[in-house]
């Protein structure tokens, strides 16, 4: 039997809503011990665009000081 090695990965799901936000702010200033938000949309026909937007912007606008690693999949 072949045993591979694994590596946990401590991360948020970010949804781009109002708690969400919150929770980066948070781990921005160091209060919420969370350094990876990721966010997956499936399709454009399951998810509201308005998250999607926010997800872009947002990552856009992160200062790379925060040392918070963004991922946002897209189906």
């Amino acid at each position: 039997m072949t045993t591979h090695a694994t590596t946990q990965v401590k991360s948020f799901s970010f949804s781009g809503g109002v708690q969400s936000m919150a929770a980066m702010v948070l781990a921005a200033t160091g209060e919420l011990d969370y350094r990876t938000f990721l966010m997956a949309n499936v399709g454009d026909d399951s998810e509201h665009p308005a998250p999607c937007a926010t997800c872009t912007v947002t990552r856009s606008r992160t200062p790379k000081r925060t040392a918070l690693s963004w991922w946002c999949w897209t189906g």
